[in-house]
């Protein structure tokens, strides 16, 4: 495999994710400001359109999480230890160059890097 090609892809791959989970979090903000009790009113299209997105930018970890949103509704308690994690994910790919090379591939683990 040409090393160059492959830098490039994985570059490319990482400004997808960045982007996919800017998204995230921005989506994650909103939710938290319009007030958890709200939650339930939104329709399932909203998350299931903020899923696909983030599978399109090939983060299919934080999909199947975000999907996950809905069965949670109704415990006010799991729903925001859900949304804390799923920020927390936002929040160390933003500072990724900084986590150690061990946690660096826990948290590509857990976005669903192969």
């Amino acid at each position: 495999m040409d090393p160059a090609a492959w830098a490039r892809r994985r570059a490319a791959r990482e400004r997808k994710v960045s982007g996919g989970l800017a998204g995230l979090d921005m989506f994650l903000q909103d939710l938290v400001r319009d007030g958890l009790a709200h939650a339930a009113a939104r329709p399932y299209t909203d998350w299931d359109t903020q899923a696909a997105r983030l599978v399109d930018a090939q983060v299919p970890g934080a999909a199947r999480q975000t999907r996950r949103i809905p069965e949670l509704l109704g415990d006010p308690a799991a729903l925001l230890a859900h949304l804390a994690q799923l920020h927390l994910l936002c929040e160390a790919w933003a500072r990724r160059e900084k986590l150690e090379a061990e946690q660096q591939a826990d948290l590509r683990a857990a976005l669903g890097f192969p």
